[in-house]
C-alpha cells in the first residue's frame, strides 16, 4: 500500500480542472484571507493569529522550510528578517485564482506581490500562495498556507539529490519509506497532518477519482522555479502540468508543486507537500 500511495501522489493536482464550488462561503473565505493579511501587513500579530487555526502546516522560502503552527512560523519569520536586515514587508493580493469550499473546509489559491527592503534596497516577488482553511465557531480559520514563487535554484550533490527525490515521489518508481505528514490537495478535506496524512489523503485520491471518473493520470514537471537546501531541510517549487481522462476525454491543468524536505539517515524525504491549481 506504501508503494502504491507514492505511485499515486503524483497526482496530486490531479483532480484539479473542476471549477471552484459556488458557495455562499467562498466570499467568507475570501475575506479571512484579506485579513489575514490586512493585518500581516500592518503588523498586528493579535489580528494575524485571531485567523489561524493553534495547528497548521506552512510551507515557505527560508530555512526550515516548515512549521507546524503559524506562531513557529512567525518566530523563524522575525527570525529571518532580522538577520538579513528585511524591513518594511508587505503582501499584496493580485487575484483568486481557485477556491473550492465544501461543507467546514475549504481551499484557495490566490497571486500576490510581496514588497520589501533587504539592506536597505527595495525587493519584489511576485508568487502564488495556497491556503486550506476550516470553519470554526468563530469563522473561517487559516489552517495551511504554502508559498511559491521563482527565487534561485541551488546547485550540488543535496540538490540534485533533493530533485530525484521528489521526481521518484511523483514519477512512482519506489516505495515511501517515511511517508509526509502534511499535505494540501485541491478535494476535500483539502488539509490532512499526522503520521496518517498520507495514507487518509490517497484513500481521499482515490474517492475523488471515483466521483469523477477520472482515469489515466500522468504528472510532469518541468525545471524548478525555486529550490533551496539549508543543511538537513530543503525547500522546492515546481511547475506541474497533470493531464488525465475524464469520461474518456483528456484534460489537462496547470499548477504548481511546493515541498518541505527533510534529510535522514543521508537520505532526502518529504516531510510535506502543497498543490497550487492555477
Amino acid at each position: 500500500m506504501i508503494s502504491n500511495i507514492a505511485a499515486t501522489a503524483l497526482a496530486c493536482a490531479m483532480l484539479a480542472s473542476t471549477a471552484a464550488y459556488a458557495s455562499p462561503d467562498a466570499s467568507a473565505v475570501k475575506d479571512t484571507i484579506r485579513a489575514a493579511l490586512t493585518a500581516a501587513n500592518k503588523d498586528d500579530g493579535a489580528a494575524f493569529m485571531a485567523k489561524m487555526t493553534p495547528q497548521a502546516s506552512v510551507i515557505d522560502e527560508f530555512a526550515p522550510f516548515r512549521w507546524d503552527s503559524f506562531s513557529d512560523w512567525g518566530a523563524a519569520y522575525a527570525a529571518y528578517n532580522s538577520q538579513n536586515s528585511v524591513a518594511h514587508p508587505k503582501t499584496t493580493q493580485i487575484k483568486f485564482l481557485h477556491v473550492n469550499v465544501e461543507g467546514d473546509r475549504a481551499y484557495a489559491v490566490a497571486s500576490v506581490a510581496y514588497t520589501y527592503t533587504e539592506g536597505g534596497k527595495a525587493r519584489k516577488e511576485k508568487g502564488i500562495e495556497t491556503y486550506a482553511l476550516e470553519k470554526q465557531a468563530g469563522g473561517w480559520r487559516i489552517a495551511s498556507f504554502a508559498w511559491m514563487s521563482k527565487a534561485g535554484v541551488d546547485q550540488g550533490a543535496d540538490a540534485t539529490a533533493v530533485s530525484d527525490t521528489v521526481h521518484a515521489f511523483t514519477s512512482m518508481t519506489g516505495p515511501l519509506s517515511i511517508p509526509p505528514t502534511a499535505v494540501v490537495d485541491e478535494f476535500a478535506p483539502y488539509h490532512w497532518t499526522g503520521a496518517s496524512a498520507n495514507a487518509d489523503w490517497f484513500a481521499g485520491l482515490q474517492k475523488s477519482m471515483a466521483q469523477e471518473h477520472s482515469t489515466d493520470i500522468a504528472l510532469k514537471l518541468a525545471a524548478p522555479d525555486q529550490l533551496s537546501v539549508n543543511g538537513d531541510k530543503a525547500y522546492a517549487v515546481f511547475p506541474t502540468i497533470i493531464t488525465s481522462k475524464v469520461h474518456g476525454k483528456t484534460m489537462s491543468e496547470h499548477g504548481a508543486l511546493a515541498f518541505a524536505l527533510d534529510k535522514a539517515g543521508g537520505a532526502w524525504h518529504i516531510a510535506s507537500w502543497a498543490w497550487a491549481t492555477k
